[in-house]
């Protein structure tokens, strides 16, 4: 008998991928998710505490209605519990209910809930088959293994980007995103720079103005020993679209028409 062919009783086979966002591991103990946890992932707005949510009208009104729907009597101490002390310290609640939590936190973090929470938890909850121990099956452990490998990369691709929007790198050692004035002059097709000295600082000056009417802050990178502006991407593409290239070309012509004169 193949050695990858085992006999096992037939529960849910599911393995569960911890849950995190942010950088911060949401705890789930059954169908219950941690609040808590999920209201430090969302950067522990004080305003909105689980405490205050949970009191809310929203709130009471959506645990009734999933009360009524899950047939927990007159009592929601089955679906929201609070715990003081020990490693399940913090609020707690049934994962529907921490799903509406999520939308109230941010929008962000409703989306990452959506999708990766609902599917981890109605994988865990939803599909468990009932057999009696003597009813043995027999699975490929070869299959199981491809499965939950297949599931991890899903997970993975899914929670990726949103862990990459929540991270905020600071220090010395920081990465500065976006373009600069020499990029911008480039993008709008001024890839011949002869005749064009002091343009980049015009198109500096014109660029951060713009980023300031919006509200948009401009960072500054390093440039080998020096450094420059590092202005937004999509924000300098929109001014060379509002009028910045038709300017671009007019200094273009401006400075290299004034060098051949001084030529002649």
């Amino acid at each position: 008998m193949n050695d990858k062919l085992v006999t096992k009783p037939c529960f849910s086979i599911v393995s569960p991928l911890p849950l995190a966002y942010g950088g911060v591991m949401i705890h789930e103990h059954g169908e219950m998710l941690s609040l808590t946890d999920m209201w430090r992932a969302a950067g522990s707005p004080s305003d909105r505490r689980p405490s205050e949510w949970l009191r809310s009208v929203d709130a009471q009104r959506f645990i009734d209605a999933l009360n009524v729907v899950i047939d927990m009597g007159n009592t929601h101490i089955g679906l929201v519990r609070s715990q003081k002390g020990g490693h399940e310290q913090g609020t707690w609640a049934h994962w529907q209910i921490a799903m509406a939590y999520a939308k109230y936190l941010s929008a962000n973090l409703h989306m990452w809930c959506n999708t990766v929470v609902r599917r981890h938890m109605e994988a865990m909850h939803s599909h468990i088959v009932d057999v009696p121990r003597a009813s043995p099956i027999q699975f490929d452990m070869r299959v199981v293994e491809r499965q939950a490998e297949e599931a991890a990369v899903r997970a993975v691709k899914e929670t990726l980007p949103g862990l990459l929007r929540e991270l905020r790198i600071e220090g010395p050692f920081a990465t500065v995103i976006g373009v600069t004035a020499g990029d911008v002059l480039r993008m709008a097709g001024c890839t011949d720079r002869q005749g064009t000295r002091g343009l980049a600082r015009r198109v500096s000056n014109r660029l951060r103005r713009f980023h300031a009417q919006r509200g948009m802050p401009v960072k500054v990178g390093s440039l080998g020993p020096s450094s420059a502006y590092v202005f937004d991407s999509f924000a300098s593409r929109e001014w060379l679209a509002s009028g910045g290239k038709a300017i671009i070309d007019s200094w273009v012509r401006e400075r290299r028409g004034d060098t051949q004169l001084r030529l002649i």
